[in-house]
């Protein structure tokens, strides 16, 4: 059974490429169409219904499944930095679907991988950019409306991983609400160093907690310089989604 569970990601994660791929070609070619401040709306709501689209079949196959019933707290999530730990690479996916206006801080490689690099230039930020023109763009993305996801381990999680101060900083600059989510995924799969033909014999199931709002007001102290507030604010949330 197991190696047909292995078929079945194998072509689950083609239809993913495929799709990225089709979606990146649409937004070549018909993109430029549309005016310029209509042009980021429209990448992230077809990026986002894609792939629900995407989750849905995972989920139809019973390749994984989702044990979701927090996610709904994100419904109504408006102008905040939702903040998550990253076990493997579906839960991105997973957040992106269920959040509205979802736009995520990738890493500079996502932005160079073939298949999606028109969709993280279009619907989403890359975390090179300089640190003001990163500011400028999530205040201005954030007074839109739209949600930013941000993972602080930077990469997959594991033994190795380092709790980045980035989603602290930003939130005390843009005094933007912090939204923490724990993800756990039992069993592993796509996680750090793991093949996707690598699954397990049976399904694997996403769990989400959604946590309270954070206001970084709450972490601004005069009396301490902005890297120790950032600290404290990054503690807070480091024991809200790893502890």
């Amino acid at each position: 059974m197991r190696w047909f569970r292995s078929i079945l990601a194998g072509f689950c994660f083609s239809v993913f490429g495929l799709g990225s791929l089709l979606f990146g070609f649409f937004l070549v070619i018909f993109l430029p169409l549309f005016p310029k401040n209509k042009r980021r709306y429209i990448s992230v709501s077809v990026n986002r219904q894609l792939w629900r689209v995407f989750v849905g079949l995972m989920v139809g196959t019973g390749l994984i499944g989702v044990r979701g019933r927090q996610l709904k707290k994100l419904q109504h999530e408006r102008g905040s930095l939702i903040v998550a730990n990253h076990p493997s690479l579906i839960d991105v996916v997973l957040l992106v679907a269920q959040t509205p206006k979802p736009v995520c801080i990738v890493k500079s490689s996502l932005g160079r991988n073939f298949l999606l690099r028109r969709i993280v230039h279009t619907a989403h930020l890359v975390n090179d950019l300089p640190p003001d023109i990163l500011l400028r763009e999530v205040s201005e993305l954030l007074e839109a409306g739209y949600n930013i996801l941000i993972f602080p381990e930077g990469t997959r999680s594991g033994a190795s991983s380092v709790f980045h101060r980035g989603a602290a900083r930003l939130a005390l600059e843009t005094g933007a609400f912090l939204r923490p989510v724990r993800v756990r995924v039992s069993p592993p799969i796509l996680g750090k160093n793991q093949p996707w033909w690598d699954v397990s014999d049976h399904r694997v199931l996403y769990t989400f907690e959604v946590k309270g709002h954070i206001n970084p007001a709450f972490f601004k102290n005069s009396q301490l310089s902005s890297a120790q507030n950032a600290r404290r604010l990054t503690a807070a949330l480091k024991s809200q989604i790893l502890e």
